[in-house]
């Protein structure tokens, strides 16, 4: 029996739209420079804000891109 192989979707993802500012802390945590805030009608305007410390995110684009259910921090 030859063994089952796994395969990564190849289909792109929707687009994804990142804000254009610098994003200085998540709930008053550390966040590496670099990280983006997806756009979008989140709870929160900003991660500096954002109250939502749960360890969890939500998966968007076709599950390539985790994000803050709160202020849309991309923590992927």
């Amino acid at each position: 029996m030859e063994p089952t192989l796994f395969t990564i979707p190849t289909a792109p993802a929707p687009p994804v739209h990142y804000r254009d500012q610098p994003v200085t802390h998540h709930c008053g945590e550390y966040v590496y420079p670099g990280r983006h805030v997806v756009e979008g009608d989140w709870l929160y305007p900003s991660p500096e804000m954002c109250r939502d410390d749960r360890p969890d995110g939500q998966w968007i684009a076709n599950g390539q891109v985790l994000v803050c259910r709160s202020c849309g921090l991309d923590c992927t």
